[in-house]
């Protein structure tokens, strides 16, 4: 009879496992509407009244107006930030390698 070398789950474990799957959901669901969902909005006039919210309200950002629609839509449990934008790492330019490129070309000429 063969015993079993793997350790059994624990509940906190299997309450993890739910959480991911129950992201795994929510991502999946929102790749199977989002051609639909992109469609109907493009179709609608949110963007124009969206607009218009934000030429009325200029000192509100745009994350309190978000939330702001969610909540007069109905959605629950809805919850919109916005990170601060990463910069982008610059990589400098090796002065050596520029001179070299430019030589090699001259040489050729």
């Amino acid at each position: 009879m063969a015993t079993s070398t793997r350790k059994k789950k624990t509940v906190d474990d299997l309450k993890a496992d739910l959480a991911a799957a129950k992201a795994k959901v929510a991502a999946l669901e929102q790749k199977a509407y989002k051609s639909e969902l992109s469609e109907l909005i493009s179709k609608s006039h949110f963007a124009a009244d969206y607009k218009v919210i934000q030429v009325a309200f200029k000192d509100v950002s745009d994350v309190a107006i978000l939330m702001e629609i969610a909540a007069a839509c109905g959605a629950k449990r809805i919850h919109i930030t916005q990170a601060e934008p990463k910069p982008r790492a610059t990589k400098p330019k090796a002065a050596g390698a520029v001179a070299k490129k430019t030589a090699a070309k001259k040489a050729v000429k």
